[in-house]
């Protein structure tokens, strides 16, 4: 699965304020678990994709 394009959580602001909210909330929901209980919440590249360029995490 590729990472989501830059700025993608800012689609349909222009028609709602709160829709970047609802935009982001899927992409940060696994990390709350890791942040509360105090362990790194990262994603190291470990796989580079030949396909797509970016590493993949």
């Amino acid at each position: 699965m590729s990472p989501p394009l830059v700025g993608a959580w800012r689609e349909g602001v222009e028609e709602h304020p709160l829709t970047a909210l609802l935009n982001s909330c899927p992409m940060g929901v696994f990390r709350s678990v890791f942040n509360v209980t105090g362990q790194p919440a990262i994603s190291p590249p470990v796989h580079h994709d030949a396909a797509t360029e970016p590493p993949v995490g």
